[in-house]
């Protein structure tokens, strides 16, 4: 058996080619493990593990009587922990350069919003709202849009189904064709009324139009998944694998963009606890999709604590939901508009509660309802809110998300160029 040596192995320092290595490997060459198991270091890289590996292995097999495979182990972390970012520089620095470098951002289809991050890329993304300011929607379009611009797209959906998401679309794209809204108008066409055929004749050309556009140009790209209140992160992760694994049998090496609608009804991974209390199951929930978002964009709709529906968003609006600010590379709030425009609901002032309800019912009677985005936290770049806000304007009769150009600022346009999201 043969190796070449690095420095970090042990003597010589000279890279050379050494000949019978197991009979002249001792564990004299090799520092000893750490008592304290709690002290251990983390495993190597992949890259580096092979090539010491057989020294290892082979001095055990020879050797049984001197040595266990768990002190081998033990040994071997170590080891390579002496000098681990040598060569991880040396192995693999370069080529996760040049991954990161290639890695694909995708639209969003807000104008606005991709003005401000520039897009999605592999990470958790976490969404908090309240009730009433349309969370699903905002998402569900999300994700109809990234479909329509060729990139593969899985909804995990807990509440609704295929039928309810589907006709939600189709009435959101008959809205963006006919420019009919609100309900005040007969002609309008809303997932309701797509549910029970009763389509408005004078709306009926309409109506087939935009189920082609949704047949055509978003349903072969997209997966809308009904789980249920026993759906976990074990069977998303599967279920996204075998995906892959199917996408690639076709030729497609898809790496989705995923969206879970909701957090909050997610069981934990099999290996949580079945005592564990719901801040416990959150957080263990969040971190198996934090480690598996690392090829991937997850994006990840979250309720917020009742207390904080009268209040501005911030970290305290998540406390019920673990620790969420940690382990959300970008933490976003959907709010009403007024919720930041309104000395009312300043944090100095003592309004009542139930006169903030009152502000926030009165704004939600109107269509569209104004409602803003704010980024708590953004891992990939600035966050945004008070001043630097995404407006959108809300209409709920057709779930339909419009940017609001009002506050629209140029530099934003100068990145995508000012146009509204395509059908």
């Amino acid at each position: 058996m043969s190796l070449e040596w690095n420095s970090w192995i042990g003597e010589p320092e000279e890279k050379e080619v050494a000949a019978e290595i197991p009979e002249k490997i001792t564990l004299e060459n090799f520092p000893p493990p750490a008592q304290d198991e709690a002290m251990n270091p983390p495993p190597a890289p992949p890259e580096v593990v092979p090539l010491i590996d057989p020294i290892l292995e082979q001095y055990a097999e020879d050797h049984p009587e001197n040595v266990s495979y768990d002190y081998i182990e033990k040994i071997q972390r170590n080891i390579i922990h002496k000098s681990q970012m040598k060569a991880y520089m040396e192995t693999a620095f370069e080529g996760e350069l040049n991954k990161y470098a290639e890695r694909q951002t995708i639209s969003t289809g807000y104008d606005n919003l991709d003005g401000y991050i520039g897009g999605l890329v592999p990470g958790l993304y976490v969404l908090g709202a309240g009730s009433g300011v349309g969370k699903t929607t905002f998402c569900l379009q999300m994700a109809d849009y990234i479909a329509s611009s060729g990139h593969e797209v899985v909804y995990f959906a807990m509440e609704q189904n295929q039928l309810e998401l589907a006709s939600k679309s189709i009435s959101r794209l008959a809205a963006q064709i006919s420019h009919v809204k609100t309900e005040d108008n007969s002609n309008i066409i809303t997932s309701m009324k797509v549910r029970q055929r009763a389509i408005p004749e004078g709306s009926k050309a309409i109506y087939e139009q935009a189920k082609k556009i949704y047949m055509e140009e978003i349903a072969p790209r997209l997966d809308i998944v009904h789980g249920d209140f026993r759906t976990g992160t074990t069977k998303i992760i599967e279920f996204i694998e075998e995906y892959k694994r199917t996408k690639q049998y076709e030729g497609t090496a898809a790496r989705p963009v995923i969206f879970i609608d909701y957090l909050q009804v997610l069981e934990p991974p099999e290996e949580t606890p079945k005592n564990a209390d719901r801040r416990k199951q959150i957080d263990d929930i969040m971190f198996a999709l934090k480690n598996y978002s690392e090829e991937v964009p997850i994006f990840v709709i979250s309720s917020l604590n009742r207390s904080n529906y009268t209040a501005r968003i911030d970290y305290e609006a998540f406390k019920e939901s673990g620790n969420i600010e940690y382990t959300g590379e970008v933490i976003f709030g959907l709010q009403m508009k007024c919720i930041n425009e309104d000395s009312a609901f300043d944090s100095a002032t003592e309004s009542k509660a139930g006169e903030k309800r009152k502000k926030i019912a009165a704004e939600m009677e109107k269509e569209p309802r104004e409602v803003e985005l704010v980024c708590l936290k953004n891992r990939y770049g600035k966050r945004f809110g008070n001043k630097r806000r995404a407006c959108f304007k809300y209409y709920p009769s057709c779930d339909l998300f419009e940017v609001d150009y009002e506050h629209y600022t140029p530099h934003m346009k100068n990145h995508t160029g000012g146009g509204k999201p395509k059908l």
